[in-house]
């Protein structure tokens, strides 16, 4: 939960503090810890070329001087050393160390041992991994504070100053653990652009309320966005942060989030507050909070609440199609249990429906609550494997028919496998009932009676070989895996029977081995049917991969499937054919393709493919098409290109583009670049355009300067390659 406080990254090797945020791992390390160099537990040690003495008065040493004293070490060209005034005077080209890596530099030194005191005048110093800068006047007050004055600073690497900060005066306070900058301006480029009169952050790194990097954006739909975070730390274990954000065409926002961690449990609060949007005159809200805790070693607690004051909330305020397109927001609190064979949940799940244009049928049920009982699965070999899954749900949906369902489904199967094939049979049962009761007999249809139930036996049988040859001179096999699945469901009238939670899935390789062709508990389909399935793969016999793997299979219908979700029945003697591919070409391309073929109409009802090249983890190209028949809020036939792609060692580029090709339109664009100097800073410039729910496009325009180890000033999207469909992890 560590938060980034101050904007200043200022550390005086010698009183060796360590700035109160991090850097980005990974880019340029992480800040080393400090500790002050001048608690003095041992006797001051010196090596020199020569030496001269005065007995109880003062040593003098001269030529290759090194001055060593617990974590420190001083070289120089010569040093003198006072007894009486215990003074340590160290001169010519000075280095100063310290065990961490600090380093400062400087003419002279005038040190106090005993007492932890000292000055030096026009040091230059050097904090590694963080940054370096010099000091008009550096004072030590005691092994507790020390001042700098005329100083600047800079977190690029030596040499570089491309930004940097002045300040008049920087105080440092080890009791105190503080320090504090007097009148400090930030210069990027030699151009001024930011000026604290004063701030401060602790030395240890600790969390410290305080002002965040601003945020800076602009957009077609709230203008132009300006906001200035304040942090608030709370406790070691909570925090908040609160961002007044001006809105050019919208108003004044306010964001709060606030955060709590402890040793079982985590959440946060998310609010959002613009009063009087200056283009609808009213007053638009929103919240967001998740909690996770822990109740044992296996019981745990987890919430999810969503609430948006209008449905066009999303589609005004957020920037990427995945987060506006959203028609119902989900409203979840969950008890669950997970041990070795058993796991319980029992919930109550609604949902906020923000689609103003949604039809009652057209929102899902709330469930008021559900509990759920089920055994962990397992998959032993030559053993009797068992699972059952019992369910009783509360479902409610305002002018509709409501009431309880009770599920019930048990099965036993004894897999078989060897070298060459498996065989798996498998007996089950299913077991639902409705009580209709609390629906007023008037809402209720006259095809619902008050109380029903059903109950199925069904069994199935999946049995497969693998066959294998060696080619290419032995250095590659493929493999041949023939498959066949029977299931067989009686049938049993459910026409009657209410749906409260059922649906069709899409019909993918995977579907032509389901027990059930329906996604929910208020179906189960009826089946006298044979799956005949093909599986071939190309493995490279050096490295044991997988380079190539074909699969495609059909299901056989022996009986006519009456169930249904409508009054359409299947009366085709075939399923349509499902395949999929996958290849891997070399250690840079990966190509993927799943499709529906109707064989009757000789035409792909559903199909989705994508090529990716990758050469690096940083350089990506990946272009996708997908159909998709249903009725879908979008068009049904798309193409997805994205790519990340570095250019002149310091250039990135980035970018999305999701065109509906049926409706011919832009679904959405995403593009943008990086300039990053190593170590120094970046600056990120991406552009969103995306359609909206009223069918216009939506476009914003985000910045972002970083410093390296300041943070970051503006936002920007999320990666595009990431909100591609295509894309994987």
């Amino acid at each position: 939960m560590q938060r980034t406080t101050g904007l200043l990254l200022i550390a005086l090797l010698v009183t060796a503090a360590r700035p109160a945020w991090s850097i980005e791992p990974g880019v340029c390390g992480n800040p080393p810890q400090f500790s002050s160099p001048l608690q003095s537990t041992s006797a001051v040690q010196f090596k020199a070329d020569r030496a001269e003495l005065t007995p109880g008065s003062s040593a003098s040493f001269y030529g290759n001087v090194e001055v060593t004293q617990d974590n420190t070490i001083i070289q120089a060209d010569q040093a003198k050393y006072f007894k009486s005034r215990d003074e340590l005077e160290v001169s010519g080209k000075v280095k100063y160390f310290t065990s961490d890596g600090a380093k400062i530099e400087t003419d002279a030194i005038s040190l106090q041992p005993d007492a932890s005191t000292g000055s030096t005048k026009n040091a230059r110093f050097t904090l590694p991994q963080l940054g370096h800068g010099k000091a008009g006047l550096i004072t030590i007050e005691n092994q507790k504070m020390g001042s700098m004055f005329d100083v600047q600073y800079s977190g690029c690497p030596a040499g570089q100053n491309d930004w940097y900060i002045s300040a008049s005066e920087f105080n440092i306070d080890y009791e105190k653990d503080l320090g504090i900058a007097r009148h400090a301006v930030m210069r990027f480029q030699g151009v001024p652009i930011f000026y604290w009169p004063y701030f401060d952050f602790p030395l240890s790194g600790k969390r410290k309320s305080g002002v965040l990097a601003p945020v800076i954006g602009a957009s077609d739909r709230v203008g132009t966005t300006f906001g200035v975070p304040y942090y608030f730390n709370i406790a070691p274990n909570m925090d908040d942060t609160l961002t007044p954000k001006y809105l050019s065409k919208r108003g004044l926002q306010v964001l709060n989030e606030f955060r709590y961690i402890s040793k079982n449990s985590s959440g946060n609060l998310d609010l959002e507050y613009l009063s009087n949007d200056l283009q609808t005159d009213s007053n638009r809200s929103a919240a967001r909070f998740n909690h996770q805790q822990k109740l044992g070693s296996n019981w745990k607690v987890d919430a999810e609440l969503n609430w948006i004051s209008d449905g066009q909330y999303l589609d005004d305020f957020k920037n990427n199609l995945a987060l506006a397109s959203q028609t119902h927001l989900p409203e979840r609190i969950a008890l669950r249990y997970e041990g070795e064979k058993v796991k319980f949940f029992t919930q109550i799940f609604g949902y906020q429906t923000i689609d103003e244009a949604a039809t009652t049928d057209e929102t899902p049920y709330s469930m008021l609550p559900q509990i759920n009982l089920q055994t962990v699965p397992t998959f032993k070999s030559n053993s009797i494997n068992y699972s059952f899954v019992g369910d009783v749900s509360n479902f409610q949906r305002a002018d509709s028919v409501n009431g309880q369902r009770g599920y019930f489904q048990a099965d036993t199967s004894y897999p078989l496998r060897s070298s060459y094939g498996f065989i798996k049979p498998k007996i089950g049962f299913y077991y639902w009932s409705y009580d209709l009761s609390d629906t007023d007999a008037l809402v209720r249809d006259a095809e619902f009676v008050e109380k029903d139930s059903r109950a199925i036996g069904y069994t199935s049988l999946d049995s497969g070989l693998l066959f294998d040859r060696t080619f290419n001179n032995g250095k590659s096999t493929q493999t041949l895996e023939p498959r066949l699945f029977y299931l067989y469901v009686p049938y049993r009238d459910q026409e009657n029977l209410p749906l409260f939670d059922t649906t069709l899935p899409d019909f993918w390789f995977a579907s032509l081995f389901r027990e059930n062709r329906f996604v929910g508990k208020d179906r189960v389909g009826d089946a006298n049917q044979l799956t005949v399935a093909l599986t071939s793969r190309f493995l490279d016999n050096e490295s044991g991969s997988e380079y190539l793997s074909l699969s495609a299979g059909i299901i056989n219908y022996l009986e006519v499937q009456q169930v249904t979700l409508s009054e359409e029945i299947n009366k085709k003697p075939y399923s349509d054919l499902a395949g999929e591919a996958t290849v891997r070409l070399l250690d840079n391309w990966y190509w993927r393709s799943a499709l529906q073929w109707d064989h009757e109409n000789n035409k792909i009802r559903r199909g989705n493919t994508f090529l990716q090249y990758q050469p690096s983890q940083r350089s990506i190209l990946s272009a996708g098409y997908r159909l998709q028949p249903n009725d879908q809020t979008f068009a049904d036939e798309q193409v997805d290109i994205s790519f990340m792609w570095p250019a002149f060692d310091r250039w990135t580029f980035q970018g999305r583009w999701n065109h509906s090709l049926t409706a011919k339109t832009n679904l959405e664009t995403n593009l943008g670049l990086e300039y990053r100097k190593a170590c120094c800073w970046a600056f990120r410039l991406s552009g969103n355009r995306r359609l909206k729910s009223d069918g216009n496009q939506a476009t914003s325009v985000l910045v972002q300067l970083e410093l390296t180890s300041l943070g970051k000033t503006g936002s920007t999207a999320f990666n595009p390659l990431k909100q591609s469909m295509f894309y994987e992890d």
